[in-house]
């Protein structure tokens, strides 16, 4: 197992007792758990969260997220879906 995904199993939990007590996510913590899902070449769930949770945060989308999945998907040759970030 990916170190990172264990982090990330971690990261979930509190999460989820964030959730539980009230306390939404916010930014920083989705591109926390996509730039560790992208580390352990999990694109397609990294990709998954950014599509949920691009609408739903205030802020929205921004270049660090960009930044994660763009080179998330570059590592693992899938240079279109990149191209496709891109514009």
């Amino acid at each position: 197992m990916c170190s990172f995904a264990y982090r990330r199993v971690i990261g979930m939990q509190v999460l989820d007792r964030m959730h539980s007590a009230g306390i939404h996510s916010d930014l920083l913590s989705y591109n926390t758990e996509i730039a560790a899902l992208c580390h352990c070449g999990r694109i397609d769930e990294a990709l998954a969260i950014a599509r949920e949770t691009k609408a739903g945060i205030p802020g929205g989308i921004d270049a660090y997220r960009h930044t994660i999945l763009i080179g998330g998907l570059a590592a693992v040759s899938r240079f279109q879906e990149a191209r496709m970030l891109l514009v």
